[in-house]
């Protein structure tokens, strides 16, 4: 992938565009595993549900990055790595 205007422009619309799904992802998770999940409880699986999605958006990042030098799937995936990493 080669670092232009063009492709550092897609990157960023992808990590937008991997914010949004890392934050529906969350909500669907939590909704259906911890639907009574309050107070600190909520605060604990959030936690583990965010090391796990942050794990798998990290790892498919490094994947598509390397080998597909798509712009866009790399910045989704960046995207939702970097939402996962909130506390």
């Amino acid at each position: 992938m080669k670092f232009d205007t063009d492709s550092i422009l897609l990157l960023v619309a992808g990590m937008i565009l991997g914010g949004y799904v890392y934050v529906k992802t969350e909500s669907i998770i939590l909704s259906r595993y911890f639907p009574n999940a309050e107070g600190e409880e909520r605060i604990q699986a959030l936690r583990k549900i965010g090391f796990r999605l942050t794990f798998i958006g990290v790892f498919f990042f490094v994947l598509t990055f390397f080998l597909l030098k798509s712009a866009v799937l790399s910045g989704v995936f960046l995207g939702f790595a970097i939402f996962g990493i909130k506390p």
